[in-house]
């Protein structure tokens, strides 16, 4: 993964592009977002990680220009819910997708059926046409799976959410130290004699 590009936040809430030695604006970070640019935004005293809080404040600031990144009950919903819930209206927006191909399939399903009732395609020209178009949805179900889930991962790796998978290994890391944190004390106690 490319390295940063480091945003310093000065306590006058101005941005300062380290890479191109120079002032920037929001719009600015959303123009490097959108080109892909792996950003991270620091407090130029403290040195705190403010990505995440900058980032807000761009999807706030696209809101404002009428960009509508996201519905208004959306937005309710996440407030309402706290800050778990972003990949939760993922899932739902994915789950909609889904759906909305069920859905289609369905209907195809039935236009084959009329037409076969009508005399205007046979059953195993209906079949046969059904099957096709249905690996297609499938074929771009997955196109469109891969390519959310590499997004999802992009998104993750420039606001510096971990991973599921990166959780779970963090967690096992953690339980191994606590083991062997354990294990050390026990050793320390058998050579003190216990005290």
């Amino acid at each position: 993964m490319a390295e940063a590009r480091i945003i310093k936040k000065y306590s006058n809430r101005k941005l300062y592009d380290t890479v191109e030695s120079r002032y920037i604006t929001l719009d600015d970070i959303a123009n490097l977002i959108q080109s892909q640019v792996e950003i991270k935004v620091i407090d130029n005293e403290s040195g705190e990680d403010l990505s995440r809080q900058t980032l807000a404040q761009v999807v706030l600031e696209q809101e404002k220009k009428k960009k509508n990144l996201l519905p208004i009950p959306e937005l309710k919903e996440l407030i309402h819910k706290g800050s778990g819930s972003f990949m939760e209206y993922v899932r739902k927006s994915l789950g909609a997708g889904a759906d909305a191909i069920s859905y289609a399939e369905a209907e195809i399903d039935r236009l084959f059926r009329r037409l076969v009732e009508r005399g205007q395609l046979t059953d195993e020209e209906a079949r046969k046409l059904f099957k096709e178009m249905v690996g297609r949805f499938g074929q771009g179900r997955q196109y469109l799976e891969s390519k959310f889930e590499e997004r999802v991962q992009q998104a993750l790796g420039t606001v510096h959410i971990s991973s599921a998978t990166e959780l779970e290994r963090l967690e096992e890391r953690v339980e191994h130290l606590e083991a062997r944190l354990v294990e050390l004390s026990e050793q320390l106690q058998a050579l003190t004699g216990g005290d």
